[in-house]
């Protein structure tokens, strides 16, 4: 009988860089592929029951999966330097709340679209576009420099 193949279980950092994103950024694209795989790993067998549930008075699985999902893509539109919209505001208003339409699955698809959009992004740019200054939020405040 055929042996099953293995998952890669290297950390992307060390898998070396990712292609066509600038080395600046090398290190959030590993952080975000290395979450995309694990949100999809540990949670490969996870029971549906418990995605809403509120454990110890913690926020749910489902919480932390809309709020990752949210966070990447607000983080992504203050980097393209616009304005959240109307539907982010809506989204972040409902992070938490159990949805019909909400299950693992679609949760974790969620979060890999935006990983991707993400690299995409960062795919298109140099370090020199990276330096551009960018405003954060309502009160356009602007990042430290460091």
């Amino acid at each position: 009988m055929a042996e099953a193949p293995r998952k890669d279980t290297t950390e992307y950092w060390l898998r070396g860089p990712v292609k066509d994103i600038p080395a600046v950024l090398q290190p959030a694209a590993h952080a975000l592929l290395q979450s995309s795989k694990e949100l999809n790993e540990y949670l490969e067998d996870f029971p549906e029951e418990l995605l809403w549930e509120k454990l110890e008075g913690k926020a749910s699985i489902g919480f932390h999966m809309q709020h990752m999902t949210g966070v990447l893509d607000r983080m992504m539109t203050y980097a393209e330097g616009k304005s959240l919209t109307d539907a982010q505001f809506e989204y972040l208003k409902n992070e938490g709340v159990p949805n019909g339409g909400l299950d693992i699955n679609s949760l974790k698809a969620a979060f890999s679209k935006r990983v991707e959009d993400a690299l995409q992004y960062f795919k298109g740019h140099t370090e020199e576009t990276l330096k551009e200054k960018r405003t954060v939020g309502r009160k356009k405040l602007y990042p430290p420099r460091f």
